[in-house]
């Protein structure tokens, strides 16, 4: 079961690298990141903060509007965000709707002193999320 939420997150992850402006390409340009140093990182639910995989994810977050300049992280969009990834894969549900909520309130979000750690730990609740969302 597990192989198959990794699929589905894989899935969900190559259909939006995929696209011609979307901020998962963009940002392995800008932070000169390749992919396949991701893919570990990407499904770990706790990796370590290195400063490759910690820029990145900033500046994806950052992109999307998860995370504003200051390191903040913007927990409203953050879910919507989630939201509409888990629609490209199966219907958004009121149940699903709770869980992705009451998922995103367990998650330490606060800013940490350093902006890429923050950018790992919103990463870290949002594999988690996905992770118990594609198993259901």
């Amino acid at each position: 079961m597990k192989s198959i939420c990794l699929v589905s997150l894989l899935a969900v992850l190559i259909k939006c690298t995929t696209c011609s402006t979307d901020p998962y390409t963009e940002c392995l340009d800008e932070e000169k990141v390749k992919k396949e140093n991701l893919h570990n990182v990407t499904f770990e639910t706790n990796p370590p903060i290195d400063s490759k995989s910690g820029e990145y994810f900033l500046c994806v977050w950052k992109k999307i509007g998860v995370m504003n300049h200051d390191g903040d992280v913007d927990r409203e969009r953050f879910k919507k965000f989630i939201e509409e990834e888990i629609q490209g894969v199966r219907h958004v549900t009121p149940f699903l709707r709770q869980l992705v909520t009451a998922s995103i309130l367990d998650c330490d979000l606060k800013r940490a002193e350093v902006p890429k750690e923050t950018a790992v730990k919103v990463k870290n609740c949002h594999s988690k999320i996905i992770v118990n969302v594609l198993s259901l």
